[in-house]
């Protein structure tokens, strides 16, 4: 298939953004997919190059403090930057006239779903990859206390703390590298730390959003550590949120960890979202 990317330095909202651009011949569609927190504009392409095979359009980008990016990250700058290219890309769009669909994973669905709530006219159709729909402080804490208890308490008792937050760390994102200088490609210095906590406590982006004129599929992995530590009664309790947000998902349980790190996982992923897009 015949196709061009464009890589370029984009000026959104006061920023500029590192965004990939993917088009092919004759497309079906434009799939809009923020990036992941640490990754950059080329991370999500690669994941879903087959997607971009099958005849669609594809476009990722880099958060502030990311890779060629401007400004630095925090919660709030992801959010209002991901809001401000969805709506310049989507107004773009509408002279070409293709169909504009989204794929949100892991923290990705909380800057997409928010900016595509602000959209006059939302995303017809939204795919949710083991979405994860708050950052509080509270489930943090909630999410790493569990783990001593049912990780290290079944094995005779805690080890040294020394240690035992990067273990926690290590067992959440097994395939992020990070130290305490960098998570992935996110480095410290490009991170408004004191911001990114205050958000951490108190930004809620998602709370009051209800989408109703946007289908959703839902894919999430049954043996997923992120999700279920975040929630007693998972997967029900996920699911709930799921439906507080789009009262009419349709959802469908994978197997396999947070990362769908079996490649038949990833196979049936992809297959989901081609059958979503061209029901």
């Amino acid at each position: 298939m015949n196709w061009v990317m464009e890589h370029r330095l984009t000026p959104v909202g006061g920023r500029r953004l590192e965004t990939v651009r993917v088009r092919v011949k004759s497309p079906r569609g434009l799939i809009f997919v923020p990036p992941l927190i640490g990754g950059d504009a080329a991370q999500q392409v690669r994941y879903f190059r087959r997607l971009i095979r099958m005849g669609y359009d594809f476009l990722s980008f880099s958060y502030p403090g990311h890779g060629r990016s401007t400004d630095r990250f925090s919660h709030a700058a992801a959010v209002r930057s991901t809001k401000a290219l969805l709506r310049q890309v989507d107004r773009e769009n509408r002279s070409d006239g293709l169909p504009m669909a989204g794929i949100a994973c892991c923290y990705g669905a909380i800057p997409l779903i928010f900016g595509n709530s602000r959209l006059e006219s939302p995303l017809k159709k939204l795919v949710l990859i083991n979405a994860v729909f708050d950052l509080s402080a509270r489930a943090a804490l909630t999410s790493f206390l569990r783990y001593c208890r049912e990780i290290h308490g079944r094995r005779g008792g805690l080890p040294p703390f020394r240690g035992l937050l990067q273990r926690y760390l290590d067992f959440m994102f097994p395939n992020v590298q990070k130290n305490r200088h960098a998570f992935g490609s996110l480095h410290r210095r490009r991170i408004r730390l004191f911001r990114t906590f205050m958000d951490v406590l108190f930004l809620e982006p998602l709370a009051a959003v209800r989408q109703h004129r946007t289908r959703a599929l839902c894919l999430y992995g049954r043996e997923d550590n992120i999700l279920r530590l975040y929630g007693a009664g998972y997967p029900a309790s996920y699911e709930e949120t799921v439906r507080r947000i789009f009262p009419d998902v349709a959802f469908q349980p994978l197997p396999g960890d947070h990362f769908l790190s079996c490649p038949r996982t990833r196979d049936e992923t992809l297959l989901q979202i081609r059958s979503f897009f061209e029901r």
